[in-house]
């Protein structure tokens, strides 16, 4: 994933409070500061003998420094940099981006959104930024919105597994299956572990409800299914089964998942979900019990 387009799956690690915004404070010149607390630390002090002039140095170095602290969470101290590249003559489109990142992170989504329509102002080809406001939408579930801008992410950039798969989410979040599975399957086509790689960023939990989190993995148990990836499809179902999802019932109403109905696994899935993960961590650990009877296929 490029590191300033947002994706629907790492929106967890971002909905979390974090801990510097209620340490803010305003200096004279608008911007805002850091607690010098964090700056007097032995990190702070090796990182501050290598920052650029702000003053002196070229935009290229000042966006550079912007991004390594950002990624060493001095998200306060990044924006500034960034700004000072903006002042140095720097991509505006792409940096205003970057800073409505760091707003997005802190959980401003006020601010952040502001930012991303001020970069797609400046730039209106500019998918990451399109992807980054649809992401705004999302989390304050203007789902309609969200759509439209994932869309003009896609027109500008086909290619994008990330935009495909929030895309996904949104028309999931509206109730639209159909599409969410078709957005879903391009997502794979286009990255085949896009969410196996991306599983720890999970789901938004303020976003949607527990219900609707089992449905998800549900739906995406689906798309596993046609493709013929059973061990991902069965995490999947797993998840969906842990999440409160009757999975028996719904793998039996569901064409994608007919030819599996016979298969032992699915048996002890229905039967015992822990069991049924245990046994996927550690196959030759946990047997599959010779006493599971597979759901019957529904009658024709």
């Amino acid at each position: 994933m490029r590191v300033h387009s947002v994706s629907f799956l790492m929106m967890l690690c971002l909905t979390a409070p974090c801990a510097v915004t209620a340490q803010l404070a305003s200096n004279p010149d608008g911007r805002v500061a850091t607690d010098v607390r964090m700056h007097e630390t032995e990190e702070w002090h090796q990182i501050s003998l290598h920052l650029p002039d702000p003053k002196l140095a070229p935009h290229e170095k000042l966006e550079v420094a912007g991004d390594i602290l950002r990624a060493r969470r001095y998200p306060l101290d990044a924006m500034d940099y960034y700004r000072y590249a903006l002042e140095r003559g720097g991509d505006k489109a792409r940096l205003t981006n970057k800073i409505g990142l760091i707003q997005l992170e802190m959980n401003d989504n006020r601010s952040a959104r502001q930012s991303f329509v001020l970069s797609t102002k400046i730039n209106k080809k500019y998918a990451e930024a399109w992807n980054n406001l649809g992401t705004v939408d999302y989390l304050e579930q203007h789902f309609g919105n969200s759509i439209g801008e994932y869309k003009k992410a896609i027109k500008l950039d086909k290619k994008s597994a990330v935009f495909h798969a929030n895309l996904a989410a949104s028309y999931f979040s509206q109730k639209d299956m159909e599409s969410a599975q078709k957005e879903f399957q391009i997502a794979l086509t286009l990255d085949p572990q896009m969410y196996e790689h991306r599983a720890s960023g999970g789901i938004a939990t303020h976003v949607i409800s527990a219900n609707d989190r089992a449905r998800f993995c549900f739906e995406l148990a689906r798309v596993y299914a046609r493709s013929g990836e059973t061990q991902t499809m069965y995490r999947y179902l797993a998840k969906a089964a842990e999440g409160g999802m009757d999975v028996s019932n719904a793998v039996k109403d569901d064409a994608v998942f007919r030819k599996y109905l016979k298969d032992p696994q699915l048996a002890l899935l229905i039967r015992d979900t822990r069991a049924f993960l245990m046994a996927i961590e550690s196959p030759a650990s946990v047997p599959t019990p010779a006493s599971a009877i597979p759901p019957q296929p529904p009658a024709h």
